[in-house]
């Protein structure tokens, strides 16, 4: 797993369009958004990365599973026509 460090790496300037009422609102809870916004997308990064490496084996072995039903019992689309 890569696990993201927020501490390595230089920083550089990006450009965020946030909703100027959850700006005020994080506002409150951190003075420095930079540092809150780059917290909390490392926290989400460490935690949906992972995930999403299994992502196209699910699709993979989903495929997979319903071409061999489809092989063995056909579609129900199969039955009706649209014409």
């Amino acid at each position: 797993m890569n696990v993201i460090d927020e501490t390595r790496g230089e920083r550089r300037a990006v450009t965020l369009l946030l909703s100027a009422d959850l700006v005020s609102r994080a506002s409150t809870i951190s003075p420095n958004l930079s540092d809150l916004v780059e917290t909390l997308l490392t926290e989400f990064m460490n935690r949906d990365e992972p995930l999403r490496g299994h992502q196209p084996n699910a699709i993979e072995a989903t495929m997979s599973l319903w071409n061999t039903f489809c092989g063995v019992h056909g579609a129900i689309s199969d039955e009706h026509s649209t014409l």
